[in-house]
């Protein structure tokens, strides 16, 4: 734990090393703007190495010491760090971390490696970053629905747990007020939108004013039309629609368009009309299997919901695809 709390503190601590090491990562990934670094690592910091709430999270579970495997771990690279989760609980457990690193995020994971060789020798000790998972007696694996496949395939005789694309969604109603719609755009646009916690589906009533909704959304991120790869893809998507001459909803920063479809691509929302809640949250039961999470103005506390501002920042216990990570590396 005081370990994990020196991490915290240099993760915060500005520093020519950290500088350095956010301009590797963009320049290694473009994606990866140094506000959106920034954004993960304040996220991480008050999410996931906050002390009551580790001490809260690993209440929960029994751990036994004695007994240490290695766990490899295949890290995923759409969002910054995205796979810290996984890290931080095969630290806390008995084990030690085999970590394969995406070509996509290696920077970031080598800055917080440089702060566990100089800082954290106990953590350092269970942190191994590899090109090949070699010896290792479980497995944690993030990638797309064809990868997912593969490792499946691959991993079918070691303990897994094997994670493949979702959505996320939001459901709105007529009377959602307007100053949420700030956070419902942080759910959409964080991270251009690239993550699985993203959404990606907007379910709303006939009566829903949507050009409001997407002038709004122009007004607050428009500082995503100055991204080259984002506007290029808003550009294509465009292009894309006017070609197929389908109905949709331009605005500045995003496209809208109606369709049954849960995952849109970067600068798309597909949205939906919804009659009845509770028939809607029916059919997202059919569905379980691609939704990450569904935020909400219904009620923040509905145990299925989460708030408009939060679907990227989950806490320890919100385990993506549902699946206890820490559950599984303690029954190991």
């Amino acid at each position: 734990m005081e370990q994990l709390q020196i991490l915290k503190a240099e993760l915060k601590t500005e520093s020519e090393q950290k500088e350095n090491f956010l301009l590797r990562a963009e320049a290694e990934n473009s994606w990866f703007t140094q506000p959106e670094i920034v954004r993960m690592i304040d996220a991480i910091c008050e999410k996931y190495l906050d002390q009551q709430k580790l001490e809260f999270w690993l209440s929960n579970y029994h751990l036994n010491y004695s007994i240490t495997k290695t766990i490899g771990i295949i890290a995923a690279g759409n969002i910054p760090l995205i796979s810290f989760h996984d890290l931080l609980c095969t630290w806390v457990s008995p084990h030690k971390a085999e970590l394969k690193l995406s070509s996509k995020d290696k920077q970031l994971y080598y800055w917080i490696k440089t702060i566990l060789e100089k800082h954290c020798p106990l953590l350092n000790q269970k942190t191994k970053f590899v090109e090949r998972l070699n010896s290792f007696d479980a497995v944690i694996a993030t990638g797309s629905d064809l990868a997912s496949n593969q490792f499946r395939h691959y991993f079918e005789k070691v303990p897994h747990i094997i994670r493949a694309h979702r959505n996320s969604v939001a459901v709105l109603t007529k009377n959602c007020p307007s100053k949420e719609w700030h956070q419902l755009g942080d759910d959409i646009f964080n991270y251009f939108g690239l993550g699985c916690r993203n959404v990606s589906k907007i379910f709303i009533p006939e009566q829903f004013p949507l050009e409001e909704l997407i002038s709004s959304l122009d007004i607050d991120f428009a500082h995503l039309a100055h991204h080259p790869k984002y506007a290029n893809n808003y550009d294509y998507q465009l292009a894309l629609c006017i070609m197929g001459k389908e109905e949709f909803i331009q605005g500045k920063t995003i496209i809208a368009k109606q369709s049954k479809l849960l995952n849109s691509p970067a600068s798309v929302l597909h949205y939906e009309f919804y009659d009845d809640f509770s028939n809607l949250m029916l059919a997202f039961e059919s569905k379980k299997d691609n939704l990450q999470c569904i935020v909400s103005d219904i009620d923040p506390m509905h145990a299925d919901l989460f708030a408009f501002g939060s679907a990227q920042r989950p806490e320890l216990w919100d385990y993506s695809d549902g699946m206890d990570t820490l559950k599984f590396l303690a029954e190991l």
